[in-house]
């Protein structure tokens, strides 16, 4: 679809766009409004190694960071809802409590977050911090056996601290006195241990006292190590659930975005329609979609009389816009004519369209043909609805029937009134045989010889092209074919399954006249054709 295209249909359906985005944003907007309050209650737990840690092992925090996404998924599940559950007073049908649960995770800062959101404020607080309290609980963190026995050990390292402290002490008094003896004069008193003797008494105690402090920092140590190693699996509630907050319900956000959905789907359709439909609508989708030349479009011109001479545009309003356009075919035709006259027209519509548009436009042409100088007759072929006759009050008098049926030898024209230079040759009386048999006799050959005889240009009207063989048959006898239809109830494929119909016969297509004003009578609907024209629906005589 080129860019001229995608205009028109913006134009064409602009107020279908801007209806669809109105009623969209307005139901949004009602819908919304109409919701109830949502509030929104949040608790945050740390996953991981806990921040008192002197020393964080990497790996640890990089476990710590995964475990977040199974903790996550955790929330999710039945048991975790049915946890929670059995902390709460008023129980919560569980369907509706996962639907209450959002989670957010940090895997930077190892921080999960539980997201409640519910009508009540108070319960949603109550829902989030049964929803931790039933994590944590889930997790190793809550091992009491665990939890004792590290408590045990430290009460143990306070212990071997103090035994450290105290040998500590012990070594440097007995260091200070083994020193002090070194320093004494060496005397033997009867009875009394000698200096030799209280030094390796000294000895022996500095070196038991300092056994016994090797081995409590050998184990405190130990201690340590254990008190120091991270234990990864471990959940903390480090942000219970207390103050609530509404829910933004992004009320601008959301009807902008149900305004472009509607937008964006209305002119799906409307493009994917366009696109997949044919029809011709104005003259730029005629030119693109069919292989014939457009004569003109008779453009909209004023109301006219519902008979005779007033409802011929041409005659009752020679200024208007529609008048000059039948001029403007005219001209072109006389100009591709040149000195070919006389010249003989079928005049037929496509499709369904009213046999009223075919016989209008002959009639409004004869009228811009005498207008330039030419001598024009008329011709009524429309025997199902004898448009021209009734227009021009020539019921009941002899015409094109009866000179086919040979009831009348003599060729009789009836001037039309008020219009120099135009005759007509009314429809006659109702045929007894099939009008396209009697249409492809030898008898049309010759009276068209005769109508060319008395004028210089004969315009036939005949019934639509795609309804009746009549037409074709009439087709086969003429030096030209001009089609008329209808924007908005004429599609390319028809016109180009009769461009098809006349090319296999020889017959020249001058080109398209489109109408653009309403009918100025009840339209008679000719039959719908059934399908394309193809050659078994012709005469015989026509397709050879």
């Amino acid at each position: 679809m080129d860019q001229s295209m995608f205009l028109n249909v913006v134009r064409r359906y602009l107020w279908l766009f801007v209806a669809a985005t109105v009623v969209a944003s307005l139901t949004t907007l009602f819908l919304l409004n109409g919701q109830p309050r949502v509030y929104e209650a949040k608790t945050r737990l740390l996953v991981g190694p806990t921040v008192d840690n002197p020393s964080p092992d990497l790996n640890a925090l990089r476990i710590g960071s995964q475990l977040m996404q199974t903790y996550a998924d955790l929330v999710t599940t039945r048991p975790f809802l049915e946890a929670i559950n059995n902390k709460l007073e008023q129980k919560v049908n569980l369907e509706a409590l996962g639907a209450m649960i959002e989670t957010k995770q940090n895997a930077d800062t190892r921080i999960l977050t539980i997201i409640i959101r519910n009508r009540d404020p108070k319960e949603a607080v109550v829902i989030a911090n049964a929803a931790a309290q039933s994590l944590v609980e889930m997790s190793p963190s809550k091992d009491n056996t665990t939890e004792l026995l590290r408590t045990q050990m430290r009460d143990q390292s306070h212990q071997l601290e103090q035994i450290i402290t105290n040998a500590e002490t012990s070594i440097q008094d007995l260091e200070a006195k083994l020193v002090t003896l070194g320093d004494a004069p060496q005397q033997s008193t009867e009875g009394a241990p000698s200096t030799l003797d209280q030094q390796t008494l000294i000895i022996k105690q500095l070196t038991d006292e300092r056994g016994r402090l090797s081995d409590a920092l050998r184990t405190l140590a130990t201690i340590y190590q254990v008190l120091l190693d991270t234990n990864t699996n471990q959940l903390q509630i480090i942000e219970p659930a207390g103050a609530v907050f509404p829910v933004n319900q992004n009320l601008s956000l959301r009807v902008t975005a149900a305004a472009l959905a509607a937008l964006l789907l209305v002119m799906s359709i409307v493009f994917a329609y366009e696109y997949f439909d044919d029809t011709i609508r104005v003259p730029g989708d005629f030119t693109r979609a069919v292989r014939v030349p457009l004569l003109s479009t008779i453009g909209k011109h004023d109301r006219l009389d519902s008979s005779g001479r007033g409802r011929v545009v041409t005659s009752a309003q020679p200024t208007s816009q529609a008048a000059n356009s039948y001029r403007t075919v005219a001209a072109k035709l006389l100009f591709s004519i040149g000195k070919s006259m006389p010249y003989t027209y079928l005049l037929s519509s496509v499709g369904s369209q009213s046999e009223d548009d075919t016989a209008m436009a002959t009639a409004n042409l004869g009228v811009a043909f005498a207008q330039a100088g030419n001598r024009v007759v008329l011709v009524d072929a429309q025997f199902h609805n004898p448009v021209l006759t009734k227009l021009f009050e020539a019921n009941g008098k002899a015409g094109l029937s009866d000179l086919l049926e040979n009831k009348s030898s003599q060729l009789k024209l009836m001037p039309v009134k008020d219009m120099s230079n135009v005759q007509l040759l009314p429809a006659g009386m109702a045929p007894e045989k099939w009008p396209g048999a009697m249409l492809n006799s030898a008898n049309v050959a010759r009276l068209v010889e005769e109508l060319q005889q008395v004028a210089d240009i004969v315009l036939v009207a005949g019934p639509p092209i795609s309804g009746f063989a009549e037409s074709l048959a009439l087709a086969s006898h003429v030096n030209g074919v001009i089609l008329t239809a209808r924007y908005g109830e004429t599609h390319s494929k028809m016109i180009n399954d009769v461009v098809e119909s006349l090319s296999g016969l020889n017959v020249q297509l001058a080109g398209v006249i489109f109408e653009q004003n309403p009918s100025p009578s009840p339209k008679s609907k000719a039959p719908k054709a059934s399908g394309p024209i193809e050659k078994s629906n012709i005469p015989e005589q026509i397709s050879k």
